[in-house]
């Protein structure tokens, strides 16, 4: 398994390392990830959020995400002291864990902050 700022996730074949299992964005540079101990899900941590998928699942793996927001921030054009459209801001997340019954995802954020979520079956629905 493979991420990063080419904002791509692959699995590859652990038989042949050659054989491409799954491809799909993850919409920002991924920065970590982690399979699920007990089902197909992969946690990844990007500078945007954390997304978890179905990797079984080939046209809509995404099953579950969410994202920690700077409070505040704004980006600014080229030009010295003119401002753009406020865009939104994340903090990047920087480690992802499961738990070993695979019902909890550990997030660690850039700014030091930790976000335990619980996973059910029923948020994969």
């Amino acid at each position: 398994m493979t991420g990063g700022k080419d904002k791509k996730v692959r699995v590859f074949d652990f038989s042949d390392v050659e054989k491409l299992n799954l491809s799909h964005d993850a919409g920002s540079s991924v920065n970590c990830l982690a399979f699920n101990p007990r089902c197909h899900w992969i946690a990844i941590g990007t500078e945007n959020g954390w997304q978890i998928w179905d990797f079984e699942a080939k046209d809509t793996p995404v099953i579950g995400e969410g994202s920690f927001k700077l409070e505040g921030k704004e980006t600014t054009d080229e030009k010295p002291g003119k401002k753009s459209k406020k865009a939104e801001k994340f903090h990047q997340v920087t480690s992802i864990a499961w738990n070993t019954l695979g019902n909890r995802l550990f997030v660690g954020f850039s700014n030091g902050d930790l976000k335990v979520i619980e996973v059910t079956e029923e948020k994969s629905n």
